[in-house]
Order: structure tokens, then C-alpha cells, then sequence
């Protein structure tokens, strides 16, 4: 048997890297969303309509960083919230420390 191997799945990528979270979303205003009854709670503020599927993954992060390419500004916390900047379709960026 020889000493030598290919695994495929041995990478050298520290592990402190590999449960790294990083995805992309899009930002809409209020008037985006179907009808005016919709609206209505939404448009009071400090809210962030998303899919439940994004949601449950943003909710098993440990750590959250938030930004925007431009301008170039950056949140931070541990809570995952985050503030909805102005414009329309603009991308917002979470990047995670840990996925579980």
C-alpha cells in the first residue's frame, strides 16, 4: 500500500474558516411590497421583511457584520440587526463569524 493519497476533501483551509457565512440581499422601499394594507405596520419603521428561509439562516449567526459598497459604511453587533439604508434595490451584505 503506498504512503501517498488524493483526498479531495482535505483542504488546507484553516477550520476557523470554513464555517464562514457570507450572502448577498437586495434592499426595496416600502412601496415594493403588494398592497396597501401590507404597508400600513411596515411603514412606522425598524422593520425588515424577508423570507423565512433567510431569516432562520441569519438567526443561527454568532456574529453579524453589516455593509454596503457605497458609501462605505459599516454596523456591527451581535444581536443581527441591522439599518436599512436609502435606495432603491441597493445590496446589503451579511457576513457571519460562525455558521452552527
Amino acid at each position: 500500500m503506498s504512503q501517498f493519497s488524493f483526498n479531495m476533501f482535505d483542504h488546507p483551509i484553516p477550520r476557523a474558516f470554513q464555517n464562514r457565512f457570507s450572502t448577498q440581499y437586495r434592499c426595496y422601499s416600502v412601496s415594493m411590497l403588494a398592497g396597501p394594507n401590507d404597508r400600513s405596520d411596515v411603514e412606522k419603521g425598524g422593520k425588515i421583511i424577508m423570507p423565512p428561509s433567510a431569516l432562520d439562516q441569519l438567526s443561527k449567526i454568532t456574529f453579524i457584520r453589516n455593509s454596503r459598497p457605497q458609501p462605505r459604511k459599516t454596523i456591527e453587533d451581535e444581536d443581527s440587526e441591522f439599518i436599512a439604508f436609502s435606495g432603491e434595490g441597493q445590496s446589503l451584505r451579511k457576513k457571519g463569524g460562525r455558521k452552527p
